[in-house]
């Protein structure tokens, strides 16, 4: 058979030249629109560093900004409403260490996680894919289909948007990064990073369980407790797949279940703590609860976002479920589960959408295991067989093409860049004393990535009832409210003018800190 679960982590080990050479070809390939948006960036503008769910990688940046300046819990700056810090958040604060050991600046950082992504990703998806799969060729065509793969959500852009059986469609392989290998990697570093801790906790945890060994159940709970770190309910996830795989296939020994047990132990006392912050910590509970990820996908945008993996996958289910192999049931125990939190009432209900890490894994090792299991074995043709594994990589790979060439098309649009005035005035402000910031929420997303400070609206998500004050903030600078009144109640130390507000600057607060034509800052204490 083509495909056999279980093979010792050791087999495929001697032959690091593709993983590493891969993580490279991606490193440089995800590199190319960044490095043409700073060499595009017009003279008289900055280029910010991103063109993916900009929005929310500059709630990281701020998210490292906080580690930059020291703290390893973090709290929440795009809402002014009091609370206690949080130790979630983990892998950015970090980040925000390694810059300020480093002496390197935040975006920089940002951007190497990214690369080190690359190669770690690789790297492990090898080790993961050659403890499921013998054949070679079965695991180089899960490699390359894994690392270049994306969906079929152009198909949904070439049609419009079209309204499905009464729900909006959207192309979510294009703004859902952890669906795919290839997107999480070129997009958002922490993605990217749950992904390598998933694909060597797998291996790891099913071989410490064949084996009973303690030591490889104690670096699975590393592992584990390193995606943790990024999403702790993830371990929740894997642990459960885990459990049905050892209770529905051949016997353990006790030791094999201690080993078991030991490596979802390890992540579960910070599991534990993360869960009591989400109940228990007023500004955590209402980010959750603000959040968009209580909501599944929207079924048929999922399913063409991950439709070249899926329909492989449920070629190779059938095999799967004929051999029963711990690992086998593995695969599908982590589908059916992850099914389950998406679209079943569920204690998961609003974090839903953060089950989603690292789902390229089973539907990848599945649909090589349906490539060559079921369907070349029809093929009498060499060539045919040989080109059809090749083919279909390519094909997934189209989606991937499209998202490092798009952007060099629209470099310079304003969503990508800032003036230099404004860019000022951030950095200006970056200097100055820690304090609460009234602006409108288009400048406002940037304060807490450039500077120490609290908007007081600024991100659709993280800030608390965020349209509301979206348009109290507009009343204040246009002069319908009055400011001097709402700084005071609200302890706002500095507000920020800029010319697309249309209306004069505020008079009441006199002559303003930082100055220029369509970016003002006044400084009120």
């Amino acid at each position: 058979m083509a495909a056999v679960g279980g093979g010792p982590v050791r087999r495929g080990l001697g032959d690091w030249t593709v993983p590493l050479a891969t993580g490279l070809v991606l490193a440089i390939v995800t590199a190319v629109p960044y490095v043409y948006g700073y060499l595009a960036q017009p003279h008289s503008q900055v280029f910010l560093g991103f063109f993916y769910l900009g929005d929310d990688a500059n709630t990281y940046i701020a998210k490292m900004r906080q580690g930059f300046e020291g703290a390893w819990a973090w709290q929440n700056r795009y809402t002014t409403e009091e609370s206690p810090t949080a130790y979630l958040f983990m892998f950015w604060l970090l980040l925000g260490h390694i810059a300020a050991i480093a002496g390197l600046p935040l975006i920089v950082v940002f951007h190497l996680a990214r690369v080190a992504a690359a190669f770690a990703l690789m790297a492990s998806a090898w080790l993961c894919i050659t403890h499921f799969i013998q054949d070679r060729g079965a695991r180089l065509f899960a490699f390359f289909f894994l690392a270049f793969g994306l969906g079929m959500g152009y198909v949904i852009q070439a049609l419009g948007h079209p309204i499905v059986f009464g729900n909006p469609t959207d192309t979510l392989d294009w703004r859902m990064p952890e669906l795919t290998a290839f997107y999480s990697i070129l997009a958002l570093p922490h993605f990217a990073w749950s992904g390598v801790f998933a694909a060597l906790g797998i291996p790891l945890t099913l071989k410490a369980i064949e084996r009973g060994d303690l030591r490889l159940g104690a670096l699975a709970g590393l592992a584990w407790l390193g995606q943790a770190s990024i999403h702790p309910q993830m371990p929740i996830l894997m642990g459960g797949a885990t459990a049905v795989a050892m209770l529905l296939s051949r016997p353990s020994t006790k030791r094999g279940w201690v080993a078991g047990a030991l490596a979802f132990a390890i992540p579960a006392p910070y599991i534990l703590y993360a869960y009591f912050a989400f109940i228990g910590n007023p500004e955590v509970q209402r980010w959750t609860f603000h959040s968009k990820n209580a909501l599944p996908p929207e079924g048929f945008s999922f399913l063409l976002a991950i439709a070249p993996q899926l329909l492989l996958a449920l070629v190779g289910i059938p095999g799967a479920l004929r051999r029963r192999s711990r690992e086998d049931l593995f695969l599908i125990a982590w589908l059916v589960l992850l099914a389950a939190i998406l679209y079943l009432p569920n204690p998961a209900g609003d974090l839903r959408r953060r089950f989603l890490d690292a789902l390229y894994i089973p539907l990848v090792i599945l649909g090589a295991r349906g490539m060559f299991d079921v369907i070349l074995p029809r093929f009498r043709c060499a060539r045919a067989r040989r080109l059809i594994p090749f083919s279909y990589v390519a094909f997934a790979a189209v989606g991937s093409a499209f998202l490092v060439l798009a952007p060099m098309l629209v470099a310079t649009q304003p969503q990508y860049v800032m003036s230099r005035s404004y860019y000022g005035g951030l950095t200006w402000l970056g200097d100055q004393p820690q304090g609460r910031v009234l602006s409108m929420p288009g400048i406002g997303l940037y304060v807490p990535a450039y500077s120490p400070d609290t908007v007081f609206v600024g991100h659709y998500d993280e800030t608390f009832d965020y349209y509301t004050k979206t348009q109290t903030a507009l009343a204040v600078l246009t002069g319908q409210s009055d400011i001097e009144a709402f700084d005071q109640t609200n302890h706002i130390r500095y507000v920020i003018w800029t010319a697309d507000l249309k209306t004069p600057p505020p008079a009441a607060l006199g002559p303003p800190a930082y100055d220029t034509p369509d970016f003002k800052i006044w400084k009120l204490y």
